[in-house]
């Protein structure tokens, strides 16, 4: 285990993969809520969201071997099946879901490396977005926690938290067995994450889901569990071209959602300023209530 998996190891308090493993995400996740000591919550998403790139990506990029018979990166092809209705994979068509994807693609890499690899290499090869890590610590100041929901895995995720200052952030995520060396899936929904049943049991648990912010639509998911509570939050999209925006344009209700490029930047659309950050929106609209 290099220094970096132990200080991963160390920096979650509630470190029991096992209940995931084991198809006890719910107890986790409970444990985790349970942590945060308030009762009110910003749920984000971390690829190319709170981070600056594709955790999974930049490991492909990292890594690629070029597949023999039709001379372009292995990876493309597992995302041409994940994307574009189905590709062969090995000699065999085959489309695949989110959660597969992510199966086969991590497979295909620890075939070449091993995990601490690609957790040093996450480390240093995937950035925060800029002002995200101000963005934690402001709203943590105003009482407000911010956790995350990912359809990545773990021990990425939290190599690239840790090493960007962010280690004691909570998270929800994929998990590879570190036995087996393959990924588990924390449930059956199509990314191996169901991120709108996870803002909703929050809500159950009596915590207050304030906002979620993402990218793409994957995440209208957890957009339309936050606008669907009994008091509504905010669905912030990172990204004007992005997927999530164009759900928000076509379902969210205009006064219920931002535009966002960067967190140490004023929002692009809709609020009524100019110069308000991320944070300042979320602020207001506490204040508003």
């Amino acid at each position: 285990m290099n220094a970096i998996t132990a200080r991963i190891k160390k920096a979650d308090p509630l470190f029991v993969p096992h209940l995931i493993r084991c198809g006890e995400w719910e107890a986790y996740y409970e444990g985790l809520l349970a942590s945060l000591g308030t009762s009110r919550v910003v749920f984000v998403d971390f690829d190319l969201t709170a981070f600056e790139r594709d955790a999974l990506r930049a490991l492909n990029e990292g890594y690629s071997q070029i597949d023999s018979r039709f001379g372009v990166p292995r990876w493309r092809i597992f995302e041409r099946a994940y994307l574009e209705g189905g590709a062969k994979i090995d000699g065999e068509f085959r489309s695949l879901s989110g959660g597969e994807h992510l199966q086969i693609a991590y497979a295909d890499l620890l075939r070449r490396t091993s995990l601490d690899d690609l957790v040093a290499y996450a480390a240093g090869n995937v950035p925060l977005v800029p002002g995200f890590k101000d963005f934690v610590r402001r709203l943590r100041r105003q009482g407000i926690a911010v956790v995350g929901i990912t359809h990545g895995v773990w021990q990425i995720a939290q190599a690239v938290l840790s090493e960007n200052g962010l280690g004691d952030l909570p998270f929800m995520a994929n998990w590879i067995d570190e036995e087996k060396m393959e990924v588990v899936l924390v449930d059956e929904s199509d990314g191996g994450l169901d991120k709108g049943r996870l803002v909703r049991l929050a809500h159950q648990l009596g915590l207050r889901p304030i906002a979620v912010i993402g990218d793409s639509k994957g995440d209208a998911g957890m957009a339309r569990a936050v606008l669907e509570l009994p008091e509504p939050g905010l669905v912030m999209a990172r990204g004007q071209q992005c997927g999530l925006a164009a759900w928000c344009r076509a379902y969210a209700p205009s006064q219920r959602w931002i535009l966002v490029e960067r967190f140490d930047r004023p929002v692009k659309a809709g609020v009524d300023r100019a110069d308000l950050l991320a944070a300042d929106v979320i602020e207001q609209f506490l204040g508003g209530q």
